[in-house]
């Protein structure tokens, strides 16, 4: 059975298939995507001149068992600032991150209530749940989830390779955990080094040094006893610093001043047009 749950910013769903106890939504139009395409006329051809995705949006009617579960809904849209919808038809969770734009002509249906629900679409769908690997080092040794592939090639760097299958280049946040000094990424595809990533930083044990990558949330910050402060300004001037990772199979190479002396961890939100 299809699943449909709001999550605001603090990770607390909020079904939106649950009739008795919060709402319930048969079906939501817009799950697919729309190009807006202009064409050009050579002869008797039409040549394709312009394609982008245009801003999804999604609709549908939303059905209470009582006027407090309607206000519930109102009250849990209204008090987040920000919102995801989570969309599961199968076994997977996808992720798009969304505005309520209207919650209008709520209507009583015999012993029910029901209103039509308008979502502006802010992203593509994506996944991340199943994108997380770390890489650790223990007792001289660097060690790896299995699910990945990789090679190592000694104790100051290794090489990650990964899959891109989305419909896009897919957007990724890397946290690196102290002790680690310098940090450096590479990203290779067909042995063409495509991006270089420098970090000038020392993060010492119980520091974090986290990159952000994401449409809208570029950033580096260096976070310390739960407090994050803007870290930037490690970043190299001479680099491509905010980029994506490209469809196919890439080669992440991953190296410090210190080796891989502690976990880091890269998150890949793996984007869909439709789902």
């Amino acid at each position: 059975m299809r699943e449909y749950h709001l999550v605001n910013e603090n990770n607390v769903r909020y079904s939106l298939r649950d009739f008795q106890l919060k709402a319930f939504i048969p079906s939501l139009k817009g799950l697919g995507y729309k190009k807006n395409i202009t064409f050009v006329k050579v002869g008797n051809y039409f040549k394709t001149d312009n394609s982008e995705v245009a801003q999804g949006i999604m609709s549908g009617t939303v059905v209470f068992s009582d006027y407090l579960n309607y206000r519930a809904l109102v009250d849990f849209v209204q008090n987040a600032s920000s919102l995801r919808l989570i969309y599961k038809p199968l076994n997977i969770e996808y992720f798009r991150d969304v505005e309520i734009s209207s919650l209008s002509d709520l209507l009583e249906k015999g012993s029910t209530l029901e209103c039509e629900i308008a979502i502006d679409c802010k992203s593509l769908w994506y996944t991340s749940a199943n994108r997380i690997f770390e890489i650790t080092s223990i007792d001289g040794e660097s060690r790896y989830p299995l699910r990945f592939g990789y090679t190592f090639n000694d104790y100051n760097s290794g090489e990650v390779l990964i899959t891109n299958n989305g419909h896009s280049e897919a957007e990724l946040m890397i946290q690196f955990f102290g002790y680690i000094k310098n940090p450096k990424i590479e990203l290779y595809q067909n042995d063409v080094k495509l991006y270089t990533i420098d970090f000038t930083k020392e993060v010492l044990l119980n520091e974090q040094l986290i990159y952000s990558a994401r449409d809208g949330q570029n950033y580096c910050v260096f976070e310390t006893g739960g407090v994050q402060t803007n870290a930037v300004s490690v970043l190299s001037l001479e680099d491509d610093n905010f980029f994506r990772l490209p469809k196919g199979t890439s080669k992440i190479v991953i190296s410090s001043d210190t080796g891989l002396t502690n976990k880091i961890t890269f998150t890949i939100f793996t984007a869909y047009m439709g789902v």
